[in-house]
């Protein structure tokens, strides 16, 4: 394998870099709100003086959170799948430049 043909496979243009800080944005915040969102349920459930009326209310809304992470999840999923069909075809098209 020639030196272009190495230099080639490890390019990534502007919008791929940005596309990979933003997956890896979602991804943390997705895991975050999921975590947190378990720490509650969690709490609410194993210690009795938490479970108050009041506190029913916070419960739900993680719930909701976790629900919510669900389409998130999928957008993260979409993203990727674009990112590395679009990585596929940039590294294609690079590497068929180079070697003319």
């Amino acid at each position: 394998m020639n030196s272009s043909a190495k230099s080639c496979s490890n390019r990534f243009s502007r919008n791929e870099a940005l596309m990979i800080v933003r997956i890896s944005a979602h991804a943390i915040l997705a895991v975050a709100a999921i975590f947190g969102s378990y720490l509650v349920i969690r709490d609410f459930q194993k210690f009795e003086n938490l479970q108050r009326a009041s506190n029913i209310i916070l419960v739900s809304l993680s719930v909701a959170d976790c629900l919510l992470a669900i389409p998130f999840i999928l957008d993260i999923t979409h993203m990727f799948l674009k990112l590395s069909s679009s990585v596929k075809q940039s590294q294609q098209a690079l590497c068929i430049w180079s070697a003319s």
